[in-house]
C-alpha cells in the first residue's frame, strides 16, 4: 500500500480523502464493502440475517458493493446485495475485468477481455514490489471462484476472532 500511495499526486491523494464511504443516488446505495465500514468482509454464503444487520438503516432497494472480488446477487427481504465484483483482481473462473453496468433498473454483470501480454509488459516495467506475485496470480491465470471463497472464508475466521478479542 504504501508504494502504491508514494504513486499519487497530493491532488489524487486529496481527491480520495475527501471522497464519502458511501453515496445514495435514487434507489441504489453503493458503498465498498458494508454500510458503515470498508474492510468488513462478507460472503453471499454467510448467514442471512448476520449480512442484513451489516446493512441495517439503508433505506435503497439495491446494494451495491465490491470488496470480495466476486460478482454476486443476494436477495435479502425488500433488497437485493449487488457486488460489481473486481477489475485487476477478480475471484472467477474466467479470464477478464469484471465490472457491472446500470441503467434504467437493469442490472447487467459485464467481463471484459483485455490484452494480457501488454498488461504483463506494462506492469513488469513498474518498479512495484510485489509485481511478480501479482503477474503470477491475475494475470498468468485467475484465482478461481472455489479459491475465491476459500480466501473469503480465511479472511472472515480472521475477522471474527479479531471481534471476539475486542
Amino acid at each position: 500500500m504504501t508504494w502504491i500511495a508514494n504513486q499519487l499526486s497530493y491532488k489524487q491523494v486529496s481527491f480520495l480523502r475527501n471522497l464519502l464511504p458511501s453515496i445514495s443516488i435514487g434507489n441504489y446505495f453503493f458503498c465498498h464493502a458494508v454500510k458503515n465500514d470498508n474492510t468488513t468482509v462478507f460472503s453471499p454464503r454467510q448467514n442471512k440475517a448476520y449480512i442484513e444487520a451489516l446493512f441495517k438503516g439503508v433505506q435503497e432497494s439495491y446494494i451495491i458493493c465490491g470488496h470480495t472480488h466476486i460478482q454476486f446477487e443476494l436477495s435479502l427481504p425488500n433488497k437485493k446485495i449487488i457486488n460489481a465484483g473486481s477489475i485487476g483482481m477478480p475471484f472467477s473462473n474466467q479470464f477478464g475485468a469484471q465490472w457491472l453496468w446500470l441503467e434504467d433498473n437493469r442490472i447487467e454483470y459485464k467481463r471484459t477481455i483485455f490484452n494480457q501480454q501488454a498488461a504483463i509488459q506494462l506492469i513488469s516495467q513498474t518498479e512495484y514490489p510485489f509485481k511478480n506475485e501479482f503477474i503470477a496470480n491475475n494475470l498468468r491465470s485467475t484465482i478461481s471462484l472455489s479459491q475465491g471463497y476459500s480466501i473469503l472464508n480465511t479472511l472472515i475466521r480472521a475477522q471474527n476472532a479479531q471481534h471476539d478479542l475486542s
